[in-house]
């Protein structure tokens, strides 16, 4: 099977669910596999580090953490000089074993609480320029930025503004997004594209990141 083909059955099978009786999700399994290879960089209780651009996953949607993560290890998402920590990812998505390690990991960071750090030194002009330019982003991730995992929007309300604007900013370059079977993230281009100011992914960034969810 092409290799491509086959990353496609194993996004669609773990992010829909359809896991035999012996792929179960184990939570603890998750949380252990968590901490062995992702909390250096994630956090211990995956509240992220902003020094090292690492975003906070609690109680981010399982599907969506499947899709990254299996696009980091297929190649579909790629690093680039702007955006170094996909270059790490990219390393350790290929240390997970199978789907189920995968797909166990996922199901944990879902259930865990997400921890709202709140940024300084946004200004009213700047939270006020995203906030006007935050109605492009309703329709797939909700009035409030809390996702819409059936249109496999995750939620950005509360993310950190840095993550958010280099993410925005390698969707604009073409650094993600680009790869012809990333169907969300060729979504993604489309919409970025349509931004339209001066700076817009500071101010969005900022405005989605003091929407604490």
């Amino acid at each position: 099977m092409n290799k491509y083909l086959k990353a496609t059955a194993v996004v669609c099978s773990l992010a829909m669910g359809c896991a035999t009786a012996a792929e179960k999700v184990n939570l603890l399994a998750g949380k252990v596999s968590y901490a062995q290879k992702c909390a250096s960089c994630h956090g211990g209780a995956a509240e992220g580090n902003l020094q090292i651009q690492a975003p906070p996953l609690a109680s981010q949607d399982s599907a969506y953490l499947i899709r990254q993560i299996v696009n980091f290890k297929t190649g579909r998402r790629v690093a680039t000089q702007a955006d170094a920590p996909a270059a790490i990812m990219a390393v350790v998505a290929k240390t997970l074993n199978n789907e189920n390690e995968i797909r166990n990991i996922a199901s944990y960071l879902s259930g865990q609480q997400f921890k709202y750090i709140k940024s300084i030194g946004r200004t009213a002009e700047t939270l006020a320029a995203g906030r006007a330019l935050f109605p492009v982003c309703i329709g797939c991730h909700s009035a409030h930025g809390e996702g819409t995992p059936g249109m496999g929007a995750p939620r950005i309300a509360g993310m950190p503004e840095s993550y958010l604007a280099t993410q925005l900013r390698a969707f604009k370059s073409g650094a993600r997004g680009a790869h012809p079977d990333d169907k969300f993230g060729r979504q993604m281009v489309n919409i970025v594209d349509s931004l339209e100011s001066e700076d817009p992914f500071q101010s969005v960034s900022a405005y989605l990141a003091s929407l604490a969810k």
